[in-house]
């Protein structure tokens, strides 16, 4: 996993601008998190109708995600997760009644799983433009009409691959600092 400092754009994401004492804490809070990150990831590229097929009866339900990859002729299942570590740091820091410290805590790990996606979503991106291919955005379950029971096939594919993964009965993965997506790709003899 990178390491990251403190910039404007974090400082924004935790809503901390005009706190100064919040902003002061922040190098000591990050460095905390950082050492507590436990980073997995994963990509895999498969081809639309398997796509389908694998993420049924879900994928072809969402009009959004239908529409979204349409033009497309494979797709590329992603995810990422920065472990338990941070999530138990932040329930310890509620625990104690350091709410600043564990709020901040969880607010960070959710900002380094993002990042971790980002990197993987471009590498992807970066790797299909070489081939001469488009990509569309990325989507994920829980977003607009695709629903969150979709990790059910997320978490049959990753189980084995991320250290102590687990569903919840609402669909949620836990540890709750992974996400998944999809991404289509489009060829040039497809647009």
């Amino acid at each position: 996993m990178f390491r990251i400092s403190v910039t404007d754009s974090l400082i924004r994401y935790l809503q901390l601008n005009g706190n100064v004492q919040g902003i002061e804490r922040l190098p000591a809070l990050l460095a905390v998190a950082q050492q507590h990150v436990e980073a997995t990831s994963w990509r895999k590229k498969v081809a639309i109708d398997d796509f389908f097929s694998q993420f049924s009866p879900w994928a072809e339900t969402s009009v959004a995600l239908c529409s979204l990859l349409k033009p497309c002729s494979t797709v590329w299942l992603m995810a990422a997760s920065i472990g338990p570590g941070i999530e138990r740091l932040s329930r310890r820091g509620f625990a104690q009644k350091e709410h600043f410290s564990a709020y901040m805590l969880d607010r960070l790990g959710s900002y380094l799983v993002e990042l971790q996606l980002r990197e993987i979503d471009r590498g992807i991106g970066r790797q299909e433009a070489a081939a001469g291919n488009r990509c569309t955005r990325r989507y994920s379950p829980g977003y607009k009409d695709f629903p969150l029971h979709a990790q059910t096939i997320f978490f049959r594919l990753l189980k084995n691959k991320f250290a102590g993964l687990r569903l919840s009965p609402a669909g949620v993965l836990i540890p709750e600092k992974t996400i998944t997506a999809v991404k289509g790709v489009t060829c040039p003899s497809v647009c």
